[in-house]
């Protein structure tokens, strides 16, 4: 990868198959136009430029539009991590909830407090902070946003979308999200 200040480094694979190859853009890269090339032993098999950004928040999906993402229950100070499937029980009024999700591009942000969780229900949507986005501490390139469920959605059925909005960025895609499943 050559950056905007000429400076060329190895970037780390994280994937390849004859289709695709992912990557991750080297710390140190210079935000502006870059030029990506791929090569095979000698020969160069691809080029591409594109444009480095501190923020380009994009969450990864189960399939077209679900995001993939964890529940946290914090009961009685004991922390368990559940899979967000039909039906998570809410369980007491004690309990804490919180909605995890993954993606890439999320950690150059401003600050915490310029990031949001919007969830779109029927005419109207309400905005959740996020209350930890950064790195995902066991995978190279993964960030992770922590989202505390207000209780005020237990009773809410349907299936609203769902965005992240970083830096005034939303992510890829509005996503649908059917909260049933809380």
């Amino acid at each position: 990868m050559k950056d905007s200040a000429g400076i060329e480094r190895l970037a780390p694979l994280y994937y390849v198959s004859p289709l695709e190859v992912s990557y991750i853009i080297p710390a140190g890269t210079s935000l502006g136009s870059a030029t990506v090339t791929i090569t095979s032993g000698s020969s160069i098999v691809a080029s591409a430029v594109l444009e480095i950004q501190s923020v380009a928040p994009a969450l990864f999906l189960h399939g077209n539009e679900e995001p993939v993402a964890l529940a946290v229950r914090l009961r009685y100070g004991v922390q368990t991590v559940e899979e967000v499937r039909p039906p998570v029980n809410w369980g007491p009024d004690t309990d804490e909830l919180f909605l995890i999700l993954f993606g890439t591009g999320l950690r150059g942000r401003s600050s915490l407090a310029n990031m949001s969780v919007v969830l779109g229900l029927g005419a109207g949507s309400v905005r959740l902070p996020v209350e930890y986005a950064g790195p995902q501490g066991e995978f190279a390139g993964l960030d992770q946003v922590n989202i505390r469920l207000p209780r005020s959605l237990k009773n809410y059925f349907g299936s609203p979308w769902l965005a992240l909005i970083v830096d005034g960025q939303s992510t890829n895609q509005e996503m649908v999200f059917p909260l049933w499943y809380f």
